[in-house]
């Protein structure tokens, strides 16, 4: 490319005598200015495909240059009400703008005004009520544009619908809340039942000890210890169940006590040894001889794992 400069050259009677062509050569400068309208018209058909709102706007006055279809389609209205003459004292009149809480928004804080006056980055979540009466929650993300010299020349803001988003959130956090509460009563069932359970399972068992002590036959006394036997799995099923819920409800304490690990497991034995015996099994205990007699811990929830991996 080139550009071509002619200019006529006179005598002193006002003949023309010559003609100076003066040629330059423009390609870099015209590939340049290709290269912007390319660039200018790929991000107008970016802006104007958006499904997010889209308003550009000059400063210092406000006046809107641009708001794409997506734009227009948030607030429900036409170009002529919405665009045409509206500078930054009508923005709130005009589209309509509200709070999240319902009231009318100051004008001072729309994220596009924040920009154009104070040349700030900002954002902010806004609804938007159409003529219709029907609202629609838009995040607006407002930033100003500077010229060469830094002074702000422009403000353009980008104002997604986010409306069925916030449902959806309203909607799973009202999901949590529910399962929530249902947890809580579930918890609250499982240790008032296991408690109801407990008190005349214990009195049962009572019964049985003082059954025992008194004078049967060796099949009775197999019946009474049988009796027992499932009384106290029953009674170890309830404080399982029990201490579930504790766990859940975030009650569950771990006691720091000094206690015998030796007499701890002992008692692991000694409970599971008449079910092994029914079943044929040998139970065996062996601790070995680098563990401490004496430990700093919760000796019951120790027995109660070892009870629930022994059983």
């Amino acid at each position: 490319w080139v550009d071509y400069t002619a200019s006529p050259v006179f005598n002193d009677n006002g003949q023309l005598e010559a003609i100076v062509g003066i040629t330059r050569d423009v390609t870099a400068e015209k590939r340049v200015e290709i290269e912007l309208q390319k660039a200018s018209a790929m991000l107008q058909a970016a802006m104007d495909q958006s499904t997010a709102g889209i308003a550009i706007a000059d400063a210092p006055g406000g006046q809107l240059l641009y708001v794409n279809d997506a734009g227009l389609g948030i607030a429900g209205g036409q170009r002529k009400d919405l665009v045409d003459g509206v500078g930054l004292d009508m923005y709130v009149q005009s589209w309509n703008v509200l709070d999240l809480d319902g009231s009318l928004l100051p004008t001072e804080e729309l994220p596009l005004v924040r920009a154009l006056k104070y040349g700030e980055t900002c954002d902010r979540q806004l609804i938007i009520r159409r003529p219709n009466q029907e609202s629609r929650i838009a995040w607006a993300k407002a930033a100003p544009i500077f010229d060469e010299h830094g002074r702000i020349m422009a403000g353009i803001v980008v104002f997604p619908d986010i409306t069925e988003l916030k449902q959806t959130e309203a909607e799973l956090l009202k999901a949590k809340e529910h399962a929530e509460a249902a947890n809580k009563a579930k918890s609250e069932f499982l240790a008032n039942m296991s408690h109801e359970i407990r008190t005349p399972l214990n009195g049962l068992m009572g019964i049985l000890q003082l059954l025992n002590m008194t004078p049967t036959n060796s099949e009775q006394r197999e019946f009474i210890d049988f009796a027992l036997q499932s009384s106290r799995r029953l009674l170890r099923l309830l404080t399982d169940i029990l201490d579930l819920s504790r766990v859940e409800a975030g009650k569950l304490d771990i006691d720091m006590e000094t206690f015998d690990f030796r007499d701890t497991m002992d008692g692991v034995v000694q409970l599971f040894t008449p079910e092994a015996e029914e079943k044929g099994l040998e139970l065996r205990l062996h601790i070995t001889p680098d563990i401490p007699s004496s430990l700093l811990g919760d000796s019951a929830r120790v027995q109660q794992v070892l009870s629930n991996l022994v059983g």
